[in-house]
């Protein structure tokens, strides 16, 4: 069973060091699963949303398995699923096909 429990941090071991007590990957300090909780409510405190959110907790902290935490966290969240339906969606941009063989990149280039 502790193998198991460690197998995420032994494919990442070269990257731990450990800063005034501080267990880190990189300048990203690893959370421990007691503090998950407290740390998935801090980062969804604004409901920033999947990608934000998971950019967010990229630049400070690491985990096992955090970005299907992350999912998991705003997937759940009633106020998240409220608002999704009505985000906007970004227009489709249509493919121009080109009329001749490199046309498109000399039209770029010469104006």
């Amino acid at each position: 069973m502790a193998k198991c429990q460690f197998q995420p941090y032994h494919w990442i071991r070269e990257e731990l060091t450990i800063e005034e007590g501080y267990l880190l990957r990189g300048i990203r300090v690893i959370i421990p699963e007691r503090y998950l909780t407290d740390i998935l409510d801090e980062l969804h405190s604004n409901h920033p949303g999947i990608v934000r959110m998971k950019s967010l907790s990229r630049l400070h902290a690491w985990w096992p398995n955090m970005d299907v935490d992350i999912e998991r966290k705003v997937s759940a969240c009633e106020a998240c699923r409220k608002v999704l339906p009505n985000a906007p969606k970004s227009p489709a941009n249509p493919w121009r096909w080109p009329s001749a063989p490199w046309s498109r990149i000399r039209r770029s280039i010469y104006g």
